[in-house]
């Protein structure tokens, strides 16, 4: 196992070293006009409505501070406030028009000593600042079981005496093996709350069963494919975890270490005696369990099922829809799954150029599995633009629905995405994904490990994509096609794809290929004992072989 990290972190590492060599690597106007679509927006330049929206400069001006304000604010918060006797507000409160001269400030709050105090005021701005000190008594405990667990309103016990606010509080002891302990006591103002406690011996009972996962398929990596069965115990004891089938037969069985406390768990992989794998199926967990002090005999029962088309694998949502980086696969997550994403790209200037990168775009995403074998995908990608007021974005809501599924690890799948999109402050396309509905049929030829993507998809938009400084555009309807492909290697801890994107001109315009044609490069790694995946990218924007660019991109995602 320890072979098999160092190993994927060398992959990973060797990965970036690559696309660190290549980040210096930009040639022709491609970046530039890339670039330019985002800065047109900036303040400074000449704002060109995009998609058929204006963006007016600000007219913000600083306002002048006004004098003669005396601002008072108290810890904690919420006290009132009186000035010469006379009710001014509660904290924090700002306070105008007083005339210079000597003023007597008193700060009053329930549970806590009023604080005065006198002031000369000489019209100038003042802030205030009074912290104020809580009336307070204390409260000891005596109990029979060392070491007993004592709280009082979220106060912990941990030394005699324990000082607190009066006030009514209830008081819990508890320790384990014994049954809890509750009172309402009463702490006054500096005097001592004593109470006596004897707790009595718990029964033994096993109570609250729950599965991380109540269907899981074993087949899926890490964490993704195991399930925690947890319950609790009052009191010490021994106990085993058992699983039996539909029929009754006991598949696998394991002691369990002696209960200590009152939370328990086990993890289960979904594998019978010696690691057999079991057949898909309804399975009963069984917790039998004896008691130390009395030697009762308890039960506890919980259903699982192993599915193992209940596959969870890694996808990103880069284009709006999960899938690789440019193009969607027919990949869904199984109901109640989900995925959060983050990944950040850098652009080639900003290895080069002393101010930074020109633009750096981010993506994050949300995946939901919904039941269905359907999936929802929320994803916000804003573009952070140097020397810019304005944040370009994207914003997309889509829908991705599996059509078929012909074979297991051999086969041919299939999926119909639809999904909105609305660009804020540019013309680009660096995402592939742009203003409008945009339809697609994502199809996957798989074979082991590796499958073939092809991924048609057809745009209708009110505007046309178009790079560099744009021109006005008057809203109509446009469709263009987008043909994107992938091949990905996945063996569930590690994901390697390469994609590409290419578009055609709106069809008002003619049938030809509209540059540039996107390509990325990425690699993702599970990080062992964790639900992380980190993910090093590479992207190209390519007219010519003089005409390019590539960027660089890392991530960090959840998947539960």
């Amino acid at each position: 196992m320890n072979n098999k990290i160092f190993v994927c972190l060398g992959i990973v590492l060797c990965f970036i070293f690559l696309i660190f060599s290549c980040t210096s690597i930009i040639k022709g106007s491609t970046y530039g006009n890339t670039a330019d679509s985002f800065k047109r927006s900036s303040p400074g330049n000449t704002p060109t409505p995009q998609p058929g929206i204006y963006f007016p400069e600000s007219t913000e001006t600083a306002e002048e501070e006004e004098e003669g304000r005396l601002f008072i604010e108290s810890t904690p918060s919420g006290a009132t406030v009186y000035i010469n006797n006379s009710f001014k507000g509660i904290t924090p409160v700002t306070l105008t028009d007083f005339e210079p001269g000597t003023y007597r400030i008193t700060i009053i709050k329930e549970g806590y000593y009023d604080e005065t105090f006198w002031i000369e005021y000489n019209g100038s701005n003042k802030d205030y600042h009074i912290v104020l000190k809580a009336i307070t008594g204390y409260l000891v405990v005596y109990s029979n079981v060392k070491n007993a667990e004592i709280s009082a309103g979220g106060f912990y016990y941990s030394e005699a005496p324990l000082e607190l606010p009066i006030g009514s509080y209830t008081l819990r002891v508890r320790a384990f093996s014994y049954e809890e302990y509750t009172k309402n006591i009463t702490i006054y103002e500096k005097r001592t709350t004593e109470v006596e406690v004897f707790l009595q011996e718990a029964a033994f009972i096993l109570s609250d069963p729950g599965l991380s996962r109540s269907v899981f398929s074993p087949d899926n990596p890490g964490l993704l494919g195991i399930s925690v069965f947890s319950f609790r115990v009052t009191s010490y004891g021994i106990g085993t975890f058992s699983v039996k089938n539909e029929a009754g037969e006991e598949v696998f069985s394991e002691t369990l270490p002696r209960f200590t406390s009152w939370s328990q768990s086990y993890t289960w992989n979904g594998r019978g005696i010696g690691g057999k794998e079991l057949e898909d199926g309804i399975y009963t967990i069984v917790v039998t369990a004896t008691g130390e002090r009395d030697g009762v005999q308890v039960l506890l029962e919980s259903e699982i099922r192993i599915d193992r088309s209940y596959v969870i694998t890694y996808r990103i949502p880069w284009t709006g829809v999960s899938g690789l980086i440019y193009t969607a696969t027919p990949d869904v997550l199984p109901p109640f799954s989900f995925q959060l994403s983050g990944h950040v790209f850098l652009t080639p200037d900003f290895f080069t150029s002393d101010n930074g990168a020109s633009f750096t775009p981010v993506n994050t995403g949300i995946r939901f599995g919904l039941p269905g074998k359907s999936e929802l995908d929320l994803v916000f990608s804003p573009v952070f633009v140097r020397d810019s007021e304005i944040l370009p974005f994207i914003v997309t809501g889509a829908w991705k629905q599996r059509l078929f599924s012909v074979g297991s690890s051999r086969g041919l799948r299939g999926a119909f995405t639809a999904r909105g999109t609305y660009l804020y402050a540019t013309n680009a396309d660096i995402y592939t994904n742009y203003t409008g509905l945009t339809l697609g049929l994502p199809l996957a030829l798989d074979s082991g490990v590796v499958s073939l993507i092809l991924n048609p998809e057809l745009t209708f938009s009110p505007y046309r994509v178009i790079y560099g400084t744009a021109e006005d555009q008057t809203p109509a309807l446009h469709m263009w096609l987008y043909g994107k492909a992938g091949i990905v290697v996945d063996t569930g801890t590690v994901m390697a794809a390469l994609s590409g994107s290419m578009r055609s001109l709106s069809f008002t315009d003619g049938f030809d290929l509209n540059y540039p044609v996107n390509a990325a490069l990425e690699l993702n790694l599970l990080i062992p004992g964790t639900l992380l995946f980190f993910s090093a990218d590479a992207t190209l924007e390519f007219i010519s072989t003089a005409d390019y660019y590539i960027s660089l991109g890392m991530g960090l995602s959840l998947l539960y």
